[in-house]
């Protein structure tokens, strides 16, 4: 159960970090991405395709004060998603 799980995190400032979990952490399973590798790694994964845009609605990101309000698009290949 849980095999291969994978997460797309993207923030504000379209930073984008993609994992991938092999098996669930208390069965051995471990992180794969290019948060602990690089490309050619045997730890390395990615979508190689993967689009990502931000839109500011409102507010000022990186500031503490007042309401931020803010829109991501994302376009992940559904073939790469399935593999």
């Amino acid at each position: 159960c849980n095999h291969f799980y994978k997460e797309t995190e993207v923030n504000a400032l379209n930073a984008v970090w993609n994992l991938m979990v092999d098996r669930p952490y208390e069965d051995g399973g471990g992180e794969h991405s290019g948060r602990i590798a690089v490309p050619g790694d045997p730890d390395y994964w990615d979508y190689s395709r993967q689009i990502s845009g931000v839109e500011i609605v409102e507010g000022e990101v990186g500031t503490a004060d007042g309401r931020k309000v803010w829109i991501n698009r994302l376009a992940i290949p559904l073939g790469e998603a399935a593999e």
